[in-house]
């Protein structure tokens, strides 16, 4: 599955937030969720590869959902969007426990608070998240799409470009820096 997904940061945050509410909206949710990345070694991060285990905790309704992460090299060089890779576990605590009985280092460990919509533009179903890191300064949004093909991925980056445009996001504030990146920089953990 490629996820072809554009990150920007968020400046101006409500009215950003305004516009994207009066768009057509499928589905909302606020999560909260608790990232583990692991490598097994300094190439792995090098390659820019992801393994995550993930808890997703909806904080209206209190449901738990843990998914182990597989995040290939990047397929497009300026957004860094990457062929991703996703099974349900069961448990959160054994998913960490069973990774690094297997040799797997934790590389980094961060909360996210998300506002996750779903929005039908153009036709096509984008998924949006307004995310908040408490120990990065700002807010970020992220859009995405996923599909089969890599043939496709082209013409749905021009879609979330648009999208980020007819919100409000400018061209400057694009920003294809991953969090890990950005919350080990903060904690003084990168290379």
């Amino acid at each position: 599955m490629y996820e072809v997904e554009l990150k920007a940061i968020l400046v101006k945050p409500q009215e950003v937030i305004r516009k994207l509410e009066a768009t057509e909206i499928n589905s909302y949710a606020e999560v909260h969720y608790e990232d583990v990345y692991f490598a097994p070694d300094v190439q792995f991060i090098h390659e820019e590869r992801e393994l995550r285990v993930r808890k997703k905790t909806d904080i209206h309704t209190s449901h738990v959902e843990v998914v182990l992460t597989y995040k290939d090299r990047p397929f497009d060089v300026v957004s860094k969007s990457k062929p991703e890779y996703e099974v349900r576990l069961s448990d959160f605590e054994t998913g960490l426990v069973i990774l690094k009985g297997l040799g797997f280092k934790i590389d980094v460990r961060f909360e996210k608070l998300c506002k996750n919509y779903s929005i039908r533009f153009q036709n096509e179903v984008i998924e949006v998240t307004i995310a908040e890191i408490p120990q990065l300064e700002h807010q970020y949004i992220e859009v995405e799409c996923r599909t089969e093909n890599i043939s496709e991925t082209g013409k749905l980056f021009e879609l979330l470009d648009g999208f980020l445009h007819d919100i409000g996001i400018r061209e400057e504030d694009i920003n294809n820096s991953y969090y890990t990146d950005l919350v080990k920089n903060q904690q003084g953990l990168k290379e």
